[in-house]
């Protein structure tokens, strides 16, 4: 469980600081990839956990 912590922690930071502090210019495509990608990371570790 520490690494899903660890691993979604600066995700939920991110979003949360943009949420409340909006950036000038629009971030770059790659970081919404990124996004998706560590979410995707985080639900495969939670399915495929050993019993």
């Amino acid at each position: 469980m520490t690494p899903l912590a660890l691993g979604l922690a600066p995700l939920i930071n991110v979003l949360v600081t943009t949420v409340w502090r909006p950036p000038k210019n629009a971030p770059h495509p790659l970081l919404y990839v990124g996004y998706v990608r560590a979410s995707l990371g985080a639900g495969m570790v939670l399915y495929f956990k050993p019993a």
